[in-house]
């Protein structure tokens, strides 16, 4: 049996393969293939929440200042109003205006707070902040300290709060009238200052006579109700400034608060009336001394001169019978009925006739009760 053999030329096989790959090249453009797509899936439908509603956050309160602090003066009406707009306010539902008031230990005063709205008050604060104790009269309708002096613990500035509270906000402004009513002064107070005036006024030099009035006149507004400022406004008018109308009236009012009208007098050591001098008109004492006289509306005293508060003579209402003015001089003769006392008309000398005259009146109108 006979077998085949065919045998393939290599340059036969070369030129075949070249063949084969020129007709691949013209089978396609030589790009690689496209990335195969795969099946896609339906892109699943939102959710759809039902929305939270937003929290509603509540609005923070803070405490703040009025926007403005007027000051507060005595015997002043002060008209104002608590304004939710210009107020202070103290969280959640207070509200309050506020004033500066300068003031002594020594001041006694009442507070007046009027409004048509009921329920407000009125506090008075110290430098550290501490509300003094108040208590309100029904019966005046005001207000007093609490404190053990019934005044303020010291000199100084204090806070003074009209104050409205309320269940919610303030809505529409609360008018007020407030005032401090200043009633007088505290019994040291007072003469500590008629002290210090007196003993400025008799200090060795040129005596400041306007200066002592003016302080003097302070002193009987501050507190009208005290008799030593009269007194010795009353003293001042007639020794210094020579106007007896003032003169005179402050001497009354002394008497009126329980006071004295004073004048500087002589009389003779032993009250012996006055003789007719050797040489002209004029009359004199044979033994002259110079005393204080006191005028109230229970007792005539006689004073030393250099210690006023040592009594050289006193007669009460009840033991004067008359008191008249001599036609000729500057004298004053005052009866009495007391028997150990010699003589029984009394003669006082005055700087002139007009101030005879002003003493004589004062002892009838409010020693005797006479006109």
């Amino acid at each position: 049996m006979m077998r085949l053999t065919i045998i393939i030329h290599p340059i036969l096989l070369f030129a075949a393969l070249i063949l084969s790959l020129s007709i691949f090249a013209q089978s396609g453009s030589g790009d690689l293939p496209s990335v195969p797509k795969t099946s896609a899936k339906a892109k699943p439908k939102p959710v759809t929440r039902p929305k939270t509603p937003a929290k509603t956050v509540p609005k923070t309160i803070v405490a703040k200042e009025p926007t403005k602090i007027d000051k507060l003066v005595f015997d002043q009406l002060m008209e104002g109003k608590i304004d939710p707009q210009s107020a202070g306010r103290i969280p959640p539902n207070t509200y309050y205006q506020e004033y500066n008031l300068s003031a002594s230990e020594v001041d006694l005063f009442t507070i007046h707070l009027l409004s048509p709205t009921s329920g407000l008050k009125v506090e008075i604060i110290d430098a550290s902040k501490n509300a003094l104790p108040l208590k309100y009269d029904e019966h005046s309708g005001e207000f007093r300290l609490l404190t053990p002096s019934t005044t303020l613990p010291e000199s100084g500035d204090y806070r003074v709060r009209v104050i409205a509270t309320s269940t919610t906000s303030l809505a529409t402004p609360i008018p007020y009238t407030l005032k401090f009513n200043h009633t007088g002064l505290t019994a040291a107070g007072y003469q500590e200052r008629l002290t210090q005036i007196i003993n400025a006024f008799n200090l060795p030099g040129e005596r400041k006579v306007d200066e002592a009035v003016g302080q003097l006149e302070r002193l009987t507004q501050d507190d009208p109700k005290q008799p030593g400022g009269f007194e010795y406004l009353g003293m001042i008018y007639n020794e210094y400034k020579q106007d007896l109308p003032k003169a005179a009236a402050a001497m009354l009012q002394a008497i009126k608060l329980g006071g004295a009208a004073t004048f500087k007098i002589t009389h003779d050591s032993r009250w012996r009336r006055p003789i007719r001098e050797r040489k002209g008109q004029k009359m004199v004492w044979e033994d002259q001394r110079t005393s204080w006289l006191k005028i109230s509306s229970k007792q005539l005293i006689v004073a030393d001169f250099t210690t006023p508060t040592k009594a050289i003579a006193t007669l009460t209402g009840l033991q004067i019978t008359e008191v008249t003015r001599t036609p000729l001089g500057p004298f004053m003769l005052v009866k009495h009925n007391i028997k150990l006392f010699k003589p029984d008309t009394v003669v006082i000398g005055f700087t002139n006739p007009a101030e005879a005259e002003i003493a004589v009146d004062l002892i009838k109108a409010n020693l005797l009760k006479k006109e």
